[in-house]
């Protein structure tokens, strides 16, 4: 017995009491958990609440996006990420470099979709042009600042010298509409995602054991992904000096034909 309301007399008494402990239910379990409503203001569950709306007079007065947005911002702003594209320098790359990050960290989608998904969902106007120009002002060397940030911060929330390194490659191929147009990059390869008539590179990524990015490198998509191990290995010892950990990889990469 979790509550005793009464004992009743009479049909009425009953009714009576059944809408007294629905409301205690109602209350036993927003004690319990987080609601956006007092339990007063909780309909029973017969009742219809369509007859105490007036749904001519309403009106949109503004969207707002909480939740991932305020959580990853936070994480952005912690990383430094904001001082890539300085405010002072590029105030609207500025802008553009944070809301595309944290769009395709809540919401993975292509460039053009993000657009639409921003302005649709987070209130947010961004062209297409302005990614493109954003994307142009991110030369290596600020790439190469993205890279050591992040690798510094999982160094940061690992206490203990970092001794298992996880190792893995996947391939990302290209939808443009010219993307048959390979160069010394972009090329045609094996593609792990069943798309051999695409252009694409090979993404090499190196993880510590709680799966936090240590760094990443790309390779020409035409590259046969156990020759990308020496060359990881040597921007890792450039990055953090020699390494000494344990690398654990498939044995494709680990062979002697590697």
């Amino acid at each position: 017995m979790v509550y005793h309301v009464g004992v009743a007399a009479c049909k009425e008494q009953l009714e009576r009491m059944k809408r007294m402990g629905e409301h205690l239910r109602k209350v036993i379990e927003h004690e319990n958990r987080i609601s956006l409503y007092k339990p007063e203001d909780l309909p029973a569950d017969n009742e219809d609440t369509s007859k105490k709306v007036d749904w001519e007079r309403l009106t949109h007065v503004e969207t707002v996006s909480t939740g991932v947005s305020q959580v990853y911002r936070q994480v952005y702003d912690m990383l430094g990420f904001p001082d890539v594209l300085p405010r002072s320098s590029f105030r609207a790359s500025h802008r553009v470099l944070r809301e595309s990050v944290l769009t395709r960290l809540g919401k993975p989608l292509s460039k053009r979709a993000s657009v639409a998904y921003m302005a649709s969902n987070l209130g947010l106007k961004t062209s297409l042009d302005s990614i493109y120009r954003m994307m142009d002002h991110l030369d290596g060397h600020r790439i190469g600042k993205l890279r050591h940030r992040v690798g510094e911060a999982t160094r940061t929330l690992v206490p203990d010298p970092v001794s298992v390194l996880l190792f893995d490659c996947t391939t990302l191929y290209f939808e443009a509409v010219h993307s048959q147009d390979d160069d010394d990059l972009r090329q045609f390869g094996y593609s792990k995602d069943g798309k051999s008539n695409r252009i694409q590179v090979v993404l090499a990524l190196v993880v510590n054991d709680d799966g936090l990015p240590i760094t990443y490198e790309l390779f020409p998509g035409n590259m046969y992904e156990g020759k990308t191990l020496e060359p990881m290995i040597s921007a890792l010892e450039a990055q953090s000096g020699p390494v000494r950990q344990v690398l654990v990889a498939d044995a494709g990469m680990l062979s002697k034909s590697a």
